[in-house]
């Protein structure tokens, strides 16, 4: 029985394919961690997508996403979120400047409870160039010190188009 033994060489480069395409898994199981939201990079072109509770709330944890792009894929429910839980959008600082497409979904059962708070509502501050539109917020529970909205507590020159927001608000 005659064996056949495979060229050193020919071992060294499947070795080396072999290594190759484990890298290329890594890299990409590195990228899919790291992702953002529901997908998306925030670009014009490719908005991050807001499909979940958890999405939305996230936007809250990242300032400096405040001026990228995001699109609603979904019905958003926030019933999970009460009083203070949920992240609210911009800041006397940093103002939401970016757009935020709703894409004719709703957010509903947001409750929100900041009494001693300025501009409380799902954005707290929505800046110049700052553009939210074809959202409905419904079932809102928000209340406030001064300037708050089911939707926007204190709109500084960004651009709201398409939206309403039922429920209750409350403030001074």
């Amino acid at each position: 029985m005659k064996t056949h033994s495979i060229p050193r060489q020919a071992r060294d480069g499947e070795q080396s394919r072999t290594i190759l395409v484990s890298l290329i898994i890594v890299l990409l199981a590195g990228s899919v961690a790291d992702a953002k939201y529901s997908g998306g990079t925030g670009e014009p072109n490719d908005p991050y997508r807001i499909a979940i509770a958890e999405d939305l709330n996230d936007i809250g944890n990242y300032e400096e996403d405040w001026d990228k792009h995001f699109v609603l894929i979904n019905d958003v429910n926030l019933a999970q979120y009460t009083g203070t839980q949920f992240r609210i959008i911009g800041n006397t600082t940093t103002r939401f400047t970016g757009v935020f497409d709703g894409a004719g979904y709703i957010i509903s059962n947001a409750v929100i409870s900041r009494p001693d708070s300025d501009a409380v509502g799902l954005f707290a501050y929505v800046g110049a160039g700052g553009q939210i539109r074809n959202l409905g917020v419904e079932d809102a529970n928000i209340s406030g010190f001064r300037f708050v909205g089911g939707l926007v507590g204190r709109n500084w020159w960004g651009t709201i188009t398409s939206c309403y927001a039922t429920g209750d608000v409350s403030g001074d």
